[in-house]
Order: structure tokens, then sequence, then C-alpha cells
């Protein structure tokens, strides 16, 4: 039995190995005697979870609806209380949104990129 280092630097190599485990218990080179074909289903459920998780935390930027952009896919109302106090470039973004064609313009920040 192999310990599994919690560094999260290890994944790639924790995954083959994950997988290598896998594949040995489906060819038989591994005795099935105390793991059903339940438990080699779940641990591969597990090991794929384990991998998207691992994904995610690699993300660097994830987007995210706000406020705005879910009230107006939903068609719901939006409040904008002390609107005069915003800087002018969110006015601006606004702007189109008040407008009949109810659009919303997004500008992409060039450090963002």
């Amino acid at each position: 039995m192999q310990k599994v280092s919690s560094d999260i630097s290890e994944a790639p190599s924790i995954f083959n190995r994950l997988a290598e485990v896998l594949d040995s218990y489906k060819k038989g080179l591994i005795p099935l005697s105390a793991v059903s074909a339940r438990d080699l289903a779940a641990f591969e459920k597990v090991k794929g979870e384990l991998y998207q998780l691992y994904q995610k935390w690699q993300t660097i930027f994830i987007w995210q609806d706000g406020p705005l952009v879910q009230a107006m896919k939903n068609g719901d109302l939006f409040l904008v209380d002390e609107i005069s106090l915003a800087d002018d470039s969110v006015l601006e973004r606004l702007n189109s949104v008040l407008e009949p064609d109810r659009k919303l313009v997004s500008i992409v920040c060039s450090l963002c990129v």
C-alpha cells in the first residue's frame, strides 16, 4: 500500500497511478476477491470527480453572471440605487441596457486576457 501525497502539484502523477490501479483490476491483473464490479464503478466515479476538482483548481478565471445579467436573463426587474454615484464608465454600459434593444455591452480588460 502506497501513501498518497496531499500536495496538489502531485495530482497528475496520482491520477496516473489511480488509472493504473483501475486498469489492473479491469484487466484481471489484481484478483477481484474483495472488490466487486460495483466497488470498481464507485472508484472510477470518485476518480473522475477528483479530476474535475483538480481542473477547477487549475482554472484561473471563471465567468459568473452578476445580478444585472441574471435579472436580464430571467426577465426580472433590477433596482439601481444611487445611480448618480456610479462612474461614467458604468453609466455608459447601463445606457445600452436602457435602450429599446436592451443589449449589454462589455469591455475586455487587457490585463485580464
